[in-house]
């Protein structure tokens, strides 16, 4: 369960902290240039490297994420809708909780974890799951269906904003199949979670019982001639050893 949450977290948090979450790509690029893509994520964009828009557009300047706090800094003003807050929030929470029922599972190995408290666990990893779908809903939000980015085309530069479809909204990218895959892995581990026994560390040596076998010389000496251990049962112990003299 531990391996699987540990993916699930990785790849949910990827998903949804990166610039690319969705993408919207430019219907009708000039002279024949690559086309402008756009990519965003529910904090973040970025454009790809194409000299599409004027030389006064900061976004396509540099291929790198920004916020969309710095659309602000340009004197624009954009909204985004509840459903976006909605998956903001899942965001963030996921990984919280999600991550603290990793920290047990790889706890779990190292000590003793109760049977009631790892079936706890496997519910807090499908809860998590259920919090990871949660942020699909990026899909009806308004980062994809009225993107701050193409707000920003439409006040600034209405026919590069024409260029896209008409409908304006976006296509799932990168993020969003890691997020899909991330629900499913925190399914996975919160399921062998409660199908899985608990780990078990029995820290206690193994016991065992010793045999001496004793012999007398001719010269009336006794020595030790043979010593068998066998592990399993307790020591014999050494006052209540008796020589057997042959």
């Amino acid at each position: 369960p531990g391996i699987l949450a540990f993916c699930a977290a990785i790849f949910g948090t990827a998903g949804n902290l990166y610039c690319e979450t969705v993408q919207f790509i430019q219907e009708n690029s000039q002279d024949g240039d690559e086309p402008l893509v756009v990519y965003a994520g529910l904090w973040t964009f970025r454009t790809n490297d194409t000299p599409a828009t004027t030389t006064s557009d900061p976004l396509s300047s540099e291929p790198v994420c920004h916020t969309y706090n710095s659309l602000v800094s340009t004197g624009f003003d954009y909204d985004i809708d509840a459903t976006t807050r909605f998956a903001m929030a899942f965001a963030i929470i996921t990984p919280i909780i999600g991550g603290i029922a990793l920290f047990l599972a790889c706890a779990g190995p190292c000590c003793n974890v109760a049977t009631s408290r790892w079936r706890a666990m496997g519910g807090v990893f499908l809860l998590s799951g259920l919090f990871q779908g949660f942020t699909l809903a990026v899909m009806q939000s308004s980062i994809c269906k009225d993107n701050p980015v193409l707000q920003y085309y439409e006040d600034h530069y209405l026919d590069l904003w024409n260029t896209f479809p008409a409908s304006h909204e976006c296509k799932a990218y990168t993020g969003y199949h890691l997020s899909i895959v991330a629900v499913a892995l925190w399914i996975l581990a919160g399921v062998a979670a409660l199908v899985l026994p608990s780990p078990h560390v029995d820290g206690r040596q193994p016991q065992q019982s010793q045999t001496v076998t004793y012999q007398r010389d001719e010269n009336g000496n006794v020595r030790e001639t043979n010593v068998v251990i066998v592990k399993g049962t307790n020591p014999t112990p050494p006052e209540q050893a008796k020589p057997n003299f042959l």
